[in-house]
């Protein structure tokens, strides 16, 4: 069970790693980014982003079922922490801090500079970026740190297993209230206050006529024979 939730969580993190790469491209390089970001190689790459995910799992079994490591390396669920921790050995250790926490701190480091850098490029504030890189910086601060200053096991449960449920959680939140065309799918027409303008123009029209504005273009000329 540890080995599904590592497997999620890296396909998670990986995956917002390309959907941050596609929106810098959008900005920065549309022309390039229309021959990259096609419905073929999106599917490829989240194709391989859950191969990656799985394997990083596979390792887990064959270190301990093969390999036969006696001081263990496994992740599993901890009744006494009520929360899923890696084992108290040596091997344990240097996977938390490496495999874990180092893979996923330097993923959401380039998730941020990358959007950091589309911010700046289209001169406003993308909410619906900023607010889920903050909510996935928190799991590892809470999960590595905070979690191990923690005394009681529902301190801890409340650092470890509730926050990794909840930062998954927030992630879909922020997605439908940070996407006016997935609010307008999902939720009801009283709640997507902002659905409409007063003058009965669509909001989304008017984003995407920012974006498309944002990008210089230059008109086609016919040089003479």
């Amino acid at each position: 069970m540890g080995q599904l939730n590592i497997s999620a969580y890296v396909a998670c993190t990986y995956t917002h790693l390309v959907r941050s790469s596609c929106r810098f491209m959008a900005i920065s390089y549309p022309i390039n980014h229309s021959r990259i970001f096609t419905m073929h190689n999106t599917i490829m790459a989240l194709l391989l982003i859950w191969i990656f995910a799985i394997l990083q799992t596979v390792v887990y079994y064959i270190v301990i079922e093969f390999v036969l490591i006696t001081d263990g390396c496994s992740f599993y669920y901890s009744v006494s922490h009520y929360g899923f921790i890696f084992a108290d050995t040596p091997c344990g250790h240097a996977i938390k801090v490496t495999v874990d926490f180092a893979q996923y701190l330097v993923v959401i480091a380039i998730v941020a500079i990358l959007d950091a850098i589309t911010i700046f490029r289209i001169h406003r504030v993308l909410n619906f970026a900023v607010l889920q890189d903050s909510a996935f910086l928190l799991l590892p601060l809470c999960s590595m740190f905070i979690s191990s200053l923690m005394t009681t096991k529902w301190a801890a449960f409340f650092c470890t297993t509730f926050i990794w449920e909840l930062v998954h959680s927030l992630d879909g939140v922020i997605a439908i209230l940070c996407n006016p065309g997935l609010r307008s799918l999902l939720l009801p027409r009283w709640l997507d206050n902002d659905r409409r303008g007063r003058n009965g123009n669509d909001p989304r029209k008017k984003a995407f006529a920012q974006v498309a504005n944002a990008t210089p273009t230059k008109p086609l000329t016919l040089g003479r024979r």
